[in-house]
């Protein structure tokens, strides 16, 4: 027995979700999205692949394990708990009809367990529960998204539905990874991407590529996950048009703590190579999920390569800063103004503004405040190249108030603070 639920349309007219099918209405929808699944390549008898594609089959689903699939609607859960039976993996749900939700009770029924395997995507505009879906897609390295669409859903709302179920299917027979997927430096002049932000230092590395005759495109990084959402796709679009070699970034720039983005890169088989002319243990502690053997790092400062590599980075070298021929070279100094002119000259930042700026909005508090001059002198002074390393061994107290700091985001503003006072 099965109870069945009634919608009323905005023309007056009524739907029922099962109508006379009963549950096998939404169970049907499962064994036809199994069915377009691609059958193994050995031959099979007919009771074979019969028993294979069986949506009522104990255990999951060998074919689904390389998707994730989607369930357009959530129904009154009849699909929704043979797909969890069926596989292992996420899945997603569709359904932004949260009065049938309620009424249903279907998503309510899930375990726990079953629960947090369940991304729901409940976006009123199709576009943005497409965009939502894309994220998603991304964070579980770009497998192939498997739509499965309940008629009752089709046909209450198309414009929304159909569209995201017309989408997946053209997604899904698109084969993205078998075009994006080739090999690398074939050509003894890359193709570079550069993710690129307003940092100074890149309009450097597009006239290097100038005057080495290399092909390169930028690929802007924005923030927020709208933007991170939106570099993804793009990122993606520039993979297949412009087929670069590897990608090229500063301090990290564009790499999410998450991993979302090296995951990606290790789909797609493209390199990383990470130019740091920073402090890198300002910035790579952050992330500890991002250590791939496709990622390359690069640091201005030699005496960083131990310590990288201490922190599990595979290939790491030496790139020193000013080192570009055209404008470091003997006799560029007849254009400078003779008030310039000396035997040895500093250019550079005092951070006094930056370091009040890191304390004021931080809001560190005042055990963290009045040892701050003390802290950063013992830094200037040490053999330590680590803040919170030099705190755990010569200041306690501190670097339990440190670690009492709400989240990395803060503990770096402080390290940050101390290693700018510290210069």
């Amino acid at each position: 027995m099965s109870f069945d639920v009634e919608a009323l349309l905005p023309d007056g007219r009524t739907l029922r979700m099962l109508g006379a099918g009963g549950p096998e209405r939404e169970t049907a929808a499962v064994r036809a999205a199994l069915n377009r699944l691609s059958p193994p390549a050995a031959p099979q008898s007919p009771d074979t692949a019969a028993a294979r594609f069986d949506p009522m089959a104990v255990g999951p689903a060998p074919a689904l394990s390389a998707t994730l699939p989607v369930l357009l609607g959530c129904g009154l859960g009849h699909a929704l708990r043979l797909l969890l039976a069926r596989t292992t993996g996420p899945l997603a749900v569709v359904e932004k009809e949260r009065a049938l939700q309620d009424c249903s009770g279907a998503l309510a029924a899930l375990s726990p367990q079953e629960r947090a395997r369940i991304v729901l995507v409940a976006d009123p505009e199709a576009e943005s529960a497409l965009a939502a879906l894309t994220r998603w897609q991304a964070e579980h390295g770009g497998r192939r998204l498997l739509p499965v669409a309940l008629p009752f859903y089709q046909r209450l709302d198309a414009a929304y539905y159909g569209f995201l179920r017309q989408k997946l299917e053209a997604s899904a027979r698109f084969d993205f990874w078998s075009r994006a997927v080739e090999p690398r430096f074939t050509s003894a002049r890359p193709r570079l991407l550069l993710l690129t932000s307003r940092y100074f230092l890149m309009g450097e590395i597009e006239a290097a590529c100038r005057q080495l005759n290399l092909e390169y495109r930028l690929l802007t990084v924005g923030d927020g996950d709208v933007a991170q959402a939106d570099f993804v796709r793009r990122l993606l679009r520039a993979v297949l048009e412009f087929r670069p070699d590897c990608c090229l970034t500063l301090n990290h720039m564009g790499v999410d703590v998450e991993g979302v983005l090296m995951d990606l890169l290790a789909r797609l088989q493209l390199p990383l190579a990470s130019w740091f002319v920073d402090n890198p243990h300002l910035i790579i502690h952050l992330y500890t999920r991002c250590v791939s053997p496709w990622t390359a790092l690069f640091t201005w400062d030699s005496d960083n390569i131990p310590s990288l590599h201490a922190a599990g980075f595979e290939h790491v070298f030496y790139l020193p800063l000013g080192t570009d021929p055209e404008r470091f070279c003997p006799g560029k100094e007849r254009d400078a103004p003779a008030a310039w002119r000396a035997a040895i000259s500093f250019v550079g930042n005092s951070m006094l503004y930056k370091v009040g700026g890191r304390l004021k909005n931080g809001r560190f508090p005042r055990a963290l405040l009045l040892p701050f001059k003390t802290v950063a002198r013992a830094f200037m002074e040490s053999e330590l190249r680590s803040v919170p390393a030099l705190l755990e061994r010569d200041f306690p107290d501190v670097h339990a108030r440190y670690l009492a700091l709400p989240d990395n985001e803060a503990r770096l503003a402080y390290e940050t603070a101390v290693t700018w006072q510290a210069t």
